[in-house]
C-alpha cells in the first residue's frame, strides 16, 4: 500500500484498471489494489467495478469473487460494497449459496422478484437450491 501511495493518482488508476480485470490476479491482491485506488482517488466502490470483476459463467469461474465479497463484508480494512439493487443482483448471479446468504444478512435487503430472476442466471450455485433459499428468506420476512 505504501508503495502505491507514493505514486501519482493517474498511475494508481491505470494500475488498478489493468489489474482489476486480470484473471491471474488473486482476490487479495485485487482487493489491495482496489483499496489503494479508492484511497488515492477519493472514490468509492461502484456497481460497475463489481460488474467488471472477472467472471466466466460458462466455465463456472468467478475468480474468487465469493472470497472478495465475504472479505468486503466482514473486514473493516476492505472497501464498503455499495448497497444498490445492481450490486445485490451481481452477487446473486455470481456467487455460491453460502456467500449469497451471508451477503443478504449483511446487507439486510429484502428478496424481490428481481433477485429470484438473478438466481436463475447463476451458473455457479445450484439454481434450485438457491431459489428455494431465497424464497424461504422472502417468506420469513413477511
Amino acid at each position: 500500500m505504501w508503495l502505491l501511495e507514493q505514486k501519482s493518482e493517474a498511475f494508481v488508476a491505470k494500475f488498478w484498471q489493468e489489474a482489476w480485470g486480470d484473471t491471474d490476479v488473486c482476490f487479495e491482491c485485487r482487493a489491495f489494489i482496489l483499496k489503494a485506488h479508492l484511497k488515492k482517488t477519493g472514490s468509492k466502490m461502484t456497481d460497475s467495478m463489481l460488474e467488471d470483476y472477472p467472471f466466466d459463467g460458462e466455465n463456472q469461474k468467478n475468480y474468487e469473487f465469493d472470497r472478495f465479497i465475504t472479505h468486503c463484508c466482514l473486514l473493516v480494512e476492505y472497501p464498503d460494497i455499495p448497497e444498490t439493487r445492481r450490486v445485490i443482483e451481481i452477487v446473486v448471479e455470481r456467487c455460491s449459496i453460502n456467500t449469497i446468504v451471508g451477503f443478504l444478512k449483511y446487507q439486510r435487503i429484502p428478496v424481490t422478484d428481481n433477485l429470484i430472476q438473478a438466481a436463475q442466471r447463476n451458473e455457479i450455485a445450484d439454481k434450485e437450491e438457491l431459489k428455494l433459499s431465497l424464497e424461504e428468506r422472502r417468506n420469513q420476512a413477511h
